[in-house]
């Protein structure tokens, strides 16, 4: 007579609770913090998490489709952050630190990151 075995049953790792943890400190969370790539190691099609000093930032015309062209800068190179939809990002200024994350694409030969979530920082 052949012998069966049960097979054993393993717990998911994606159905095992969330470890928490606690920290008493006020400080933000910065969701940021971690992989910064400096800007002239990015490459087209991955995402990137890139901070550097804001050069300059450009506005589309009152006429056209709203975006907002922010160009930013660290030791290694330049990005342009695209934001559509908008005329303006309050608190940002040229001369601004700023830390931001998404998808580099390509527009005219240039790499750009469009719509990046982004910290200003102070």
């Amino acid at each position: 007579m052949p012998v069966t075995t049960e097979p054993k049953r393993v717990q998911s790792t994606f159905t095992k609770p969330p470890i928490t943890t606690v920290s008493n400190s006020n400080e933000p969370v910065s969701h940021y913090a971690e992989n910064i790539t400096p800007i002239g190691n990015i490459t087209w099609r991955k995402r990137a998490h890139v901070q550097g000093r804001v050069s300059s930032i450009k506005s589309a015309p009152s006429g056209s489709s709203p975006l907002v062209e922010v160009e930013v800068w660290d030791q290694s190179g330049g990005v342009t952050l695209q934001f559509l939809g908008r005329r303006e990002i309050s608190g940002l200024e040229v001369g601004s630190q700023i830390k931001a994350e998404g998808m580099v694409g390509e527009n005219n030969g240039q790499l750009i990151i469009l719509n990046p979530s982004y910290e200003i920082i102070l």
